[in-house]
């Protein structure tokens, strides 16, 4: 396994690939994670008691990834989720291991799929915090979210105003949302839903 993250103080994710190589892994200059492999992939915190501000993963490619107690807060962005799938992909697995915390940026979704198939699965925990006007998974502030499927773990999901904790973002439709697994706690403090969207 190849490991990253290491090399500068501003590399905080330790990302592996079972395929023994570089392979479709690019760190950045400030930390951020793109993945354009096919994996499959683990992401960890080389310091697992810190929570990364400012640093995104960006998925580029049909892939599975395992989040190993991934702690992010993205709220001092713009319109930045911390996970944040490309669209048009075949399809995007995670598995949750271990306790992971995600906070969406202004405007954003913690994790924003752009409408490719996402399964989420796994025996570890996911706490998502929705950024202003966007679904905790799913579209970002304004934007459809669908394809979206819940099939394992642990998950405490916080929407935000005229937007789903799971499915679109302010005033927009959620589609194909399944829940078939695991435990999901959808929690909406504001006016809004917890599964789906508006039209």
């Amino acid at each position: 396994q190849i490991e990253h993250g290491k090399e500068t103080s501003y590399e905080v994710f330790k990302v592996t690939s079972e395929k023994g190589a570089n392979e479709g892994i690019t760190v950045r200059s400030n930390g951020s994670v793109e993945l354009s492999g096919t994996g499959p992939y683990t992401i960890s915190m080389i310091n697992p008691n810190t929570e990364v501000r400012s640093r995104v993963i960006e998925i580029k490619s049909a892939c599975t990834v395992t989040l190993n107690g991934s702690r992010m807060d993205a709220s001092s962005m713009d319109k930045n989720p911390p996970i944040d799938i490309a669209r048009g992909l075949s399809g995007v697995t995670l598995i949750l291991k271990g306790q992971n915390y995600l906070k969406g940026a202004q405007l954003a979704a913690a994790i924003d799929n752009h409408g490719t198939p996402l399964t989420i699965e796994g025996d570890g925990s996911l706490t998502a915090i929705a950024g202003s006007g966007s679904a905790a998974i799913g579209g970002s502030q304004g934007k459809g979210g669908s394809h979206i499927t819940i099939a394992g773990g642990n998950l405490t999901l916080y929407g935000s105003s005229d937007s789903a904790c799971i499915g679109g973002g302010s005033k927009s439709a959620g589609t194909d949302i399944q829940i078939s697994g695991g435990v999901v706690r959808l929690i909406q403090e504001n006016t809004g839903y917890l599964l789906g969207g508006s039209s």
